[in-house]
């Protein structure tokens, strides 16, 4: 995140390189974070909840929470915001983070990505 400390930012890694979805180094993110809500994360059978960084954001508008993109979601996140920039883990709950509102990004890499959301996000360069 750029912008400043946010004590509620949290950043894991689960094996694979946060930014390897993006083409170049330079980026703008959402100034302090956004919110992640956790009740829209379905957990794994390890009890584990989280989404992969490159993953496409969509604004919950009733909380102004994010979640994930799709198209067919009828709360909001059918409208595309940006990408996540960094892997995050939700089993405990809501998490602030950042999300890639300019970029360049490899969008074989990214999750959830179509038509409709690049072009909900001019800003993001997909090759």
């Amino acid at each position: 995140m750029r912008g400043g400390f946010n004590p509620n930012l949290i950043s894991t890694d689960f094996g694979h390189a946060s930014a390897s979805f993006l083409g170049s180094e330079h980026s703008i993110s959402k100034r302090a974070g956004v919110t992640l809500d956790s009740t829209v994360a379905v957990a794994d059978s390890n009890g584990s909840k989280y989404w992969m960084a490159g993953t496409a954001m969509g604004e919950i508008t009733a909380s102004g929470k994010y979640g994930p993109y799709t198209e067919t979601n009828d709360d909001g996140r059918e409208v595309g915001k940006g990408l996540l920039e960094h892997d995050v883990e939700l089993k405990y709950g809501d998490v602030t983070a950042s999300i890639l509102v300019h970029c360049a990004a490899i969008e074989d890499r990214c999750i959830g990505v179509d038509a409709a959301f690049k072009v909900d996000c001019p800003n993001i360069l997909f090759y």
